[in-house]
């Protein structure tokens, strides 16, 4: 039995009676066509509920509600938790910091002034804090061991426990657990004792990044060890294991390489490819945040050759949100942004390489899959379309080229495409908002080359190019 959230209609009419949820859902409710919860206007009178009334997060066993700016307010239990200033317009209301709320079973949502209500019910399933096997009713008392459930064959295993210091994990203690622990007859961690570690390179939502070195070719790699509280749920290990296999399932220049993998207490991680100049994000940063139109089109064109070899890579291996594998045709990335294009070499050999493949999909089984980390929203606003806002999990690689387009427009002006600031709710922004005109930040970059980004970043509709080459061809033609 999954976890799962479901939506219990107490009032308001709808062609159903209850929504359940098993995976990751964005779900924005309100009476705009791009609500993905849709509230119809009523016969009789004028809608309480604003176009963008609130945001869902549901990833179950949890669910979050966000008001949007609403007119009239969204509440829990009959408290009010958001609603934007009457004097205020929609727009101006987005820009307002509301709180999250966490919602719990039995808990009363009310959308406007008591036209739409929802009870929530939350059903838990128990599984294996190590193996993420589910573990039955029956056995869930002999299960428990340090407050945490672990099945008997775990139990039997030597454990690697995470630290319990102030930011609740240390990872580089535990790559010492794990080196320190290796032996002849531990082959998952063969490959581990041969590395030596230099530092501490990053932290994302799967993992800790640290640089080493490989002890006898001496290569330096970037080596992903995952967190413990990503280890300690099924589909936070599923996610890692996707990375794993899709990044194994690539090779090209403009990649980053995958070398190898391990496993090990419940803990994994992986080594692939080090980018000695950092990221994107690190040299737009050195250089005020605005390249020259000669760079970011150079660095946009070998990230477009990148994405265009993996959205037609076959995937032998695609990691399922059961856990089971099935091949696939190609993937898409999902969570284009500066942070996760990294450069390597300098001058004439400056090298840019699509990294942090978690997020990615098969796209021809992509409603198969959905996953993502615990607690992270499902890829960086800032740099998505609408289309991929409303429905990330049944996604093409158009969303992927947006995202370069956006990443381009930020290159090229240090400014997000649809102007997404401090204190905005980006989400219900990049829902609602079309990008800005590329020239009204950059007046001095040619028409044509302006005209191609600017019909690259339209999404109301369906997206201008469906393709990476496509987009790149257009961008070498307005040159």
């Amino acid at each position: 039995m999954e976890s799962r959230v479901i939506l219990k209609v107490r009032k308001g009419q709808f062609d159903w009676m209850t929504q359940e949820y098993t995976e990751h859902t964005r779900v924005f409710a309100g009476r705009s066509k791009e609500c993905n919860l849709k509230i119809s206007e009523l016969p009789d009178k004028t809608s309480s509920v604003s176009r963008m009334q609130c945001l869902l997060e549901i990833i179950p066993p949890t669910i979050h509600v966000r008001d949007a700016g609403s007119r009239n307010g969204t509440f829990v239990n009959g408290k009010l938790i958001g609603k934007r200033e009457a004097d205020e317009t929609p727009e101006e209301g987005q820009k307002r910091a509301y709180s999250v709320s966490v919602l719990n079973s039995g808990d009363i949502l009310t959308l406007g002034s008591e036209e739409v209500e929802f009870e929530i019910e939350i059903v838990v399933a128990v599984v294996c804090h190590d193996c993420g096997v589910e573990i039955a009713q029956a056995e869930q008392a002999q299960c428990l061991v340090e407050g945490q459930y672990v099945c008997p064959s775990c139990q039997k295993k030597t454990r690697i426990r995470p630290s319990q210091d102030a930011g609740g994990e240390d990872l580089l203690e535990i790559l010492r657990q794990l080196l320190a622990m290796a032996k002849p007859d531990e082959p998952d961690l063969a490959a581990l004792k041969l590395y030596e570690i230099q530092g501490e390179l990053g932290r994302g939502g799967l993992g800790i990044v640290y640089k080493a070195q490989h002890r006898s070719n001496r290569r330096i790699v970037a080596l992903k060890v995952m967190r413990p509280a990503v280890a300690a749920n099924k589909a936070g290990r599923l996610l890692f294991d996707r990375e794993r296999a899709n990044m194994e399932a690539l090779n090209h220049p403009n990649i980053v390489r995958f070398y190898e993998t391990g496993k090990f207490g419940g803990n994994y991680y992986l080594a692939m490819e080090y980018c000695d100049g950092g990221t994107l994000l690190d040299l737009l940063y050195s250089h005020q945040r605005a390249l020259s139109v000669e760079k970011a089109l150079y660095l946009t064109c070998q990230a477009l050759d990148g994405l265009a070899y993996a959205h037609q890579a076959d995937i032998p291996h695609v990691v399922c949100a059961d856990g089971t594998h099935r091949s696939g045709k190609g993937l898409v990335h999902r969570d284009i942004k500066p942070e996760n294009l990294f450069l390597s070499g300098s001058g004439r050999n400056l090298t840019l390489k699509v990294a942090d493949f978690g997020l990615a999909k098969a796209f021809d089984i992509a409603g198969m899959s959905g996953m993502t980390a615990m607690g992270q929203a499902m890829g960086t606003p800032h740099f998505m379309p609408r289309q991929q806002v409303l429905n990330f999990r049944y996604v093409k690689p158009e969303v992927d080229v947006w995202a370069m387009a956006g990443t381009l427009y930020f290159m090229l002006t240090g400014e997000y495409p649809k102007g997404i600031t401090q204190g905005d709710d980006p989400w219900a922004v990049a829902a609602e908002r079309d990008a800005i005109p590329i020239r009204r930040h950059r007046p001095d970059l040619p028409a044509k080359l302006a005209g191609v980004i600017d019909k690259a970043l339209k999404d109301s509709d369906s997206l201008a190019f469906g393709s990476a080459q496509e987009f790149k061809h257009a961008l070498e033609a307005a040159q």
